[in-house]
């Protein structure tokens, strides 16, 4: 090194002997924490800790000997100086240095199309302008910006970068992104801006299949916009770009519905979803649609699946809906009437799904009728009480595709859930197709395993159910006060 290198050179001026304790895999580590400046409080202490070893700020637990280390707390409250030793409890680390470029490029091209946005109403489009987002929209750099939410090395970091990346504001960002966007004209804007909105749909995706983002991401997220995009996204124009990927070939298909796929496939948080997933064809920016390389019936099945489940249980949670949502009916009306729970399971088998929660579906399944929270029971339009009883029954097929499984089945009876399946087809309406699936469900049962008939506590729980209080109230408050709200 030379003279005038080491004169410019920062002292470290505070260190602290660090021991890195990752509660995953139980390794431990010794490492030094160097400093050019005194930090005065915990919470600066933490930064620095993400920065120099990957570990989010929100997964440390930091101790001092038997103290542990409160983010409120100064320094000098814990006595803490220059040479002692602390730990630092994690689960995993972070690739923050990707997770702080992603949230840099979000804000860079949020700034850059605000700017050019009154010039996007204006059409023709001028070569000058094309040029520009040509070279500041780079939607194949967000692509692989996804790809460290999805395909990590392991599940706890693809956690750790999602949660990262919300709480830096990466949500936020995309949000305002995706909101800009969308007061653009989709088909007449050029193929990067419309390459950007299926990028943001892939990225709004990738953060939110994990039980510890759900809650964040339905918090935080715009879901009329997600209908927005499901309605207004139907194609993807003819052209190559640069740098070279597959070809986008104008293709119909099934694009609606990857896209609201994308969007909040897994924000009920119900699925683990496997290493298989974050294949390539599972994402829409990496699927070539072009006929001689289409997706495969399994794959095209599926994604309906997924995107049919999870618009229905978003309609069902809504205590309002604007219209565009009953613009779904169509989609969901076609793909359940083709349907079919022994071709589903066969692909999920193969792509080694496994089910971790129940509730959330069954729950649709037992949307109260008439509950005056739920717009789809109380709506004056007759379109959402269509939308109810489609709702309704993606949540039956789901029961179907899951029930097939011998282990499902297993599960369901020890959670004590098999005598609600068995009641469904007394409580759905008489005649409808939700019915005529819940009969075939039992029927299956009846052939694969010893059934009891459902209690007489069970059915007037799921009478209660869909008619009045919806599953929640009803798995929880004893009958008799149910009863005594009712009569």
């Amino acid at each position: 090194m030379s003279a005038s290198n080491k004169s410019t050179e920062k002292k470290i001026i505070y260190c602290l002997n660090v021991t890195l304790s990752c509660t995953e895999d139980g390794s431990i580590g010794e490492r030094e924490l160097g400093l050019t400046w005194v930090p005065e409080t915990i919470a600066e202490l933490q930064d620095e800790v993400q920065d120099q070893f990957n570990i989010p700020v929100f997964d440390q637990k930091l101790t001092f000997g038997p103290t542990t280390l409160s983010s409120k707390e100064s320094i000098q409250s814990y006595s803490l100086r220059s040479g002692d030793s602390i730990t630092v409890e994690y689960t995993t680390e972070a690739d923050v240095a990707v997770v702080l470029e992603t949230i840099t490029f979000l804000q860079k091209t949020l700034t850059f199309l605000e700017s050019v946005e009154p010039q996007l109403h204006l059409f023709p489009i001028s070569p000058e302008l094309k040029a520009s987002l040509q070279t500041e929209i780079d939607s194949v750099q967000l692509d692989e910006f996804s790809n460290a939410y999805s395909s990590a090395n392991s599940p706890k970091r693809q956690i750790a970068n999602a949660l990262l990346c919300i709480k830096a504001g990466g949500l936020n960002l995309l949000q305002r992104l995706h909101s800009a966007i969308l007061r653009l004209p989709f088909k007449v804007m050029p193929l990067q801006v419309q390459l950007l909105e299926i990028g943001m749909c892939r990225m709004m995706w990738t953060l939110s299949p994990h039980t510890e983002t759900e809650a964040v991401v339905l918090e935080e997220l715009k879901l009329d916009n997600v209908v927005q995009s499901l309605c207004r996204v139907t194609l993807v124009p003819k052209a190559t770009i640069s740098p070279p990927r597959n070809p986008y070939t104008e293709w119909m298909g099934d694009i609606q519905l990857k896209v609201v796929n994308m969007l909040i496939a897994a924000s009920a948080g119900c699925l683990t979803w496997p290493s298989s997933w974050q294949d390539a064809k599972s994402s829409l920016t990496d699927i070539d649609p072009t006929p001689e390389n289409n997706a495969t019936r399994g794959e095209s099945v599926n994604l309906k699946y997924s995107a049919a489940l999870q618009i229905s249980m978003l309609c069902a949670s809504r205590n309002s809906l604007t219209t565009q949502y009953l613009q779904i009916n169509e989609l969901l009306e076609q793909f359940l009437s083709e349907a079919d729970a022994n071709e589903i399971h066969t692909y999920e088998v193969e792509l080694g799904y496994v089910q971790e929660r129940y509730i959330p579906y069954l729950r649709v399944a037992y949307m109260p009728f008439h509950a005056k929270k739920t717009v789809l029971a109380c709506g004056s339009d007759p379109r959402y009480r269509n939308l109810q009883m489609m709702c309704i029954e993606a949540h039956v097929l789901f029961l179907q595709v899951i029930l097939i499984g011998e282990q499902e089945r297993k599960k369901m009876m020890d959670q004590g859930l098999m005598d609600y399946i068995l009641c469904l087809p007394s409580v759905l309406p008489a005649g409808s197709r939700a019915q005529k699936r819940a009969k075939d469900l039992v029927a299956m049962l009846g052939k694969e395993m010893h059934l009891q008939p459902p209690s007489l506590i069970s059915m007037a729980r799921a009478r209660l159910a869909t008619t009045h209080f919806g599953l929640d109230r009803v798995l929880k408050a004893p009958v008799q006060e149910l009863l005594s709200e009712v009569y």
